[in-house]
């Protein structure tokens, strides 16, 4: 027996309706979160990607599920992206009810998480942007949510990315630590847990060299 969470479960429903459209459809082509799917068929006309649209209903149906397809779209909203075929371009997208709210600088996060956030948010709009003008389009209600956080003098910048260079590495398994955060707590717990480590795992034990 194992227990799940939402999210657990979400994706092992997304797997196996995928498994079901598997003769139809290639999973490449398909972007599928929670309730939200994108599907990309290639060198289709429009009586071939109605069959398509048809199949998949029956099938979903079959499943016991109800499912709303639309098709022939050039320009479509695909969680927090805009695709535009005509002019081939994305930029971030958000619902016109989407209020967006932040964590205040003055809340009881880590420094580093709240100091990070403006950056973080600035490379996910770089990200989500095609190019510097859609970019430049969507930042302000982004940087007005962050002024209402607390956060001064914010203006988000464009950047461009760049692929990192894929290092060949070996991988092993590794026991991450994330002590929990609160300001109210005076005790350095990470310097005390590590100083357990030291005390249980010396050099001669034999698990040293897994916890060190």
């Amino acid at each position: 027996m194992g227990s799940f969470d939402g999210a657990e479960i979400c994706e092992l429903v997304g797997l196996y309706i995928l498994k079901c459209l598997s003769q139809l459809i290639n999973e490449k082509d398909v972007g599928l979160y929670r309730d939200d799917g994108l599907l990309v068929l290639h060198n289709a006309n429009g009586e071939k990607t109605d069959k398509t649209r048809k199949d998949i209903i029956r099938v979903m149906k079959e499943i016991g599920f109800q499912i709303e397809i639309l098709t022939n779209l050039k320009c479509v909203n695909f969680l927090d992206i805009t695709f535009n075929l005509d002019r081939n371009s994305y930029h971030p997208y958000r619902k016109p009810n989407d209020n967006l709210s932040y964590i205040n600088i003055l809340s009881n996060h880590p420094p580093q998480i709240i100091k990070q956030l403006p950056t973080t948010i600035n490379n996910r709009l770089s990200n989500n942007s095609s190019n510097e003008q859609l970019f430049n389009q969507n930042k302000s209600g982004y940087e007005e949510a962050l002024k209402q956080s607390g956060y001064k003098n914010i203006s988000l910048t464009y950047q461009t990315t760049t692929s990192p260079k894929k290092q060949k590495r070996r991988r092993r398994k590794i026991i991450w630590f994330n002590p929990p955060f609160n300001k109210s707590v005076s005790t350095n717990v990470a310097k005390k847990f590590l100083s357990l480590i030291d005390k249980h795992f010396p050099p001669s034990s034999k698990l040293n060299k897994i916890f060190n």
